[in-house]
């Protein structure tokens, strides 16, 4: 066989071979592809199932501990409803009513001293806000009845979130979790690194082959142009030639890695079909657990609204107790300036008094004054009342009534 047929089936098989190799790596560089991006996409789902999982637990805890455990059971219950309004409140309204209780005593004792009818400082007074605290210290007992009531609905409540809940379903879910994709041979991110690993070594190896046989196909095109020096053509020949001899092992190789890719792709959808039952099963638990959680976070309106009745009793309170304090200082104010009243009364009086005497004293020297007056006037009308007419002071020459006339009234006080 001459050099040229040689060349000429060297030609042909390099291509042939190229050709069927082509199309082997294409599919399966397609399937690897596919695995790829079909194993990174359920990274990223396991991802996703495990940062749901932890929000769901991160929820179940902040419900738990901070809006149940520290928000209602320590602020509202604990501290804002019972200490606060049941015992400090309370306490402050059954001193404000003792108090007042004393102050209306204290006027109820106090007679009247001015009018003498037996009256009281009391009855000066209204009674109309007097009762304000007694009727909140009556709604207490109901009040507090509502509180052990929540309570009971609170300590059921919590039981549910961290007992069925927590550590129950959501526990569970992180148990499955861990089962499914995190332990031992089950390991899904380890599995997932694994065969990518697989499929990176595969696409090497694919496109090793893939290199040789087109390098191998160059080197034919080469020989079979012939432009090369003779020694050169003739080393090329040999290099082709048992390049050549090799086509079918190289073949091998190549249907041995395609047939392990197949492979390859098998066991990843198998597995990827066992973890589709588990991430549809903990899917499941996890609307589960979201309802449930969502369901117990509604159960805070009650709470919610026990806490406005409250607030709008405390408010209720304060605003009474204001009043009665307000009412204990004017009580107070009352009696002082009663007191007080009583001292001015005696100051008047002793004015009055004081009035009289000089009034007394001035008509005592009024009238000496005018005995003497009238005195003179008989002398001055014994010696010249003939000689004078009576015109020439009309009505007063003989006119004997006294100068003044007092006329004055004290007041009785």
């Amino acid at each position: 066989m001459s050099n040229t047929t040689q060349v000429k089936g060297f030609n042909f098989n390099a291509q042939r071979h190229l050709s069927r190799a082509q199309i082997l790596c294409q599919n399966s560089q397609d399937t690897l592809h596919n695995m790829q991006l079909l194993l990174v996409r359920w990274q990223r789902t396991v991802s996703k199932l495990q940062f749901t999982i932890r929000c769901i637990s991160n929820q179940t805890v902040f419900l738990a501990e901070c809006i149940l455990k520290k928000t209602v059971g320590e602020k509202l219950i604990d501290t804002e409803w019972k200490r606060m309004v049941l015992d400090e409140l309370q306490n402050e309204m059954h001193r404000s009513q003792k108090e007042i209780t004393g102050k209306i005593d204290t006027l109820r004792r106090t007679k009247n001293e001015l009018d003498g009818t037996g009256a009281t400082l009391a009855d000066f007074i209204s009674m109309e806000n007097i009762s304000l605290l007694g009727e909140k210290l009556r709604d207490v007992p109901v009040v507090q009845e509502q509180v052990e009531h929540i309570k009971v609905q609170y300590e059921s409540l919590v039981d549910k979130v961290v007992e069925q809940l927590q550590n129950n379903r959501v526990r569970k879910l992180e148990v499955e979790f861990s089962t499914a994709f995190r332990s031992g041979k089950n390991d899904f991110n380890a599995f997932c690194m694994k065969h990518l690993q697989k499929i990176r070594q595969l696409e090497t190896d694919l496109a090793d082959i893939l290199k040789s046989l087109t390098d191998h196909y160059d080197k034919c095109l080469l020989l079979k142009a012939g432009d090369l020096p003779a020694a050169e053509q003739l080393e090329l020949f040999e290099v082709v030639k048992n390049d050549d001899q090799e086509l079918e092992s190289i073949m091998g190789v190549l249907e041995v890695i395609v047939k392990d890719i197949k492979s390859l792709a098998k066991n990843v959808s198998i597995k990827l079909r066992q973890k589709e039952k588990d991430r549809q099963q903990l899917k499941n638990g996890m609307g589960k657990a979201l309802s449930e959680l969502l369901k117990y976070e509604e159960h805070l309106t009650v709470f919610q609204g026990i806490d406005d009745l409250i607030r709008n009793f405390k408010v209720s309170c304060l605003h009474n107790v204001s009043k009665v304090r307000e009412l204990c200082e004017f009580y107070d104010n009352f009696l002082n300036s009663y007191q007080v009243l009583l001292r001015e009364v005696e100051r008047r009086r002793k004015v009055a008094r004081q009035m009289q005497d000089i009034l007394q004293e001035c008509e005592g020297k009024l009238s000496e004054l005018s005995d003497t007056d009238l005195k003179l006037r008989q002398q001055f009308l014994i010696r010249h009342g003939d000689y004078l007419p009576e015109n020439i002071w009309p009505g007063n020459i003989d006119d004997l009534s006294p100068l003044y006339k007092l006329e004055y009234r004290i007041k009785k006080v």
